[in-house]
């Protein structure tokens, strides 16, 4: 009868693997092995997760760059086209328009854009000569701005301080 039950359902295989299994479970040696694959699975977890978050700081700081960067162009931009249409009168107005948005500085000593300070911001102004009456220019220059990051041992490594520049003629008069 043994062997008819065997040809019928084929070898005992999955069979012998079921009480296999059962008779390590009763020993306790199953309980040991499934330790060892969740502490495998703790180390590989946290390598993986290492590698996410590290790009997804990386991502975040990129896009710091960019949007300072931006930002920075933006209003030397800006201050650049009020010093063409307005009157020249010095260049503290420019300056202020750099790191306030405005032409006057602000009472008391409120932080300006993104950290700059005056010293971060140039102005040249170059007057028409009498030769070339037409050629009056205008530049604002952002030097060593260093910004904040989210990682400061990846902005040192990679970032440098990078000048933001606009030059235009003033409008003829």
């Amino acid at each position: 009868m043994k062997k008819l039950f065997l040809a019928r359902t084929g070898p005992a295989r999955p069979f012998n693997r079921l009480v296999a299994q059962l008779l390590a479970v009763a020993s306790g040696s199953v309980v040991r092995a499934s330790f060892k694959e969740r502490g495998q699975s703790m180390v590989e977890s946290t390598l993986v997760l290492l590698v996410f978050f590290s790009l997804l700081l990386g991502v975040i700081d990129c896009g710091q760059v960019l949007f300072a960067n931006q930002s920075l162009v933006e209003r030397v931009r800006s201050a650049v086209r009020w010093g063409v249409v307005n009157p020249w009168d010095g260049a503290d107005r420019v300056v202020n328009r750099v790191l306030y948005n405005q032409t006057d500085a602000p009472a008391g000593a409120p932080a300006a854009f993104l950290g700059l300070r005056p010293e971060n911001v140039v102005v040249r102004h170059r007057p028409a000569t009498s030769e070339r009456p037409d050629d009056e220019t205008l530049s604002v220059t952002i030097v060593n701005y260093q910004p904040q990051f989210f990682s400061p041992w990846l902005a040192s490594m990679v970032l440098h301080p990078r000048e933001v520049s606009i030059t235009a003629p003033m409008s003829s008069r």
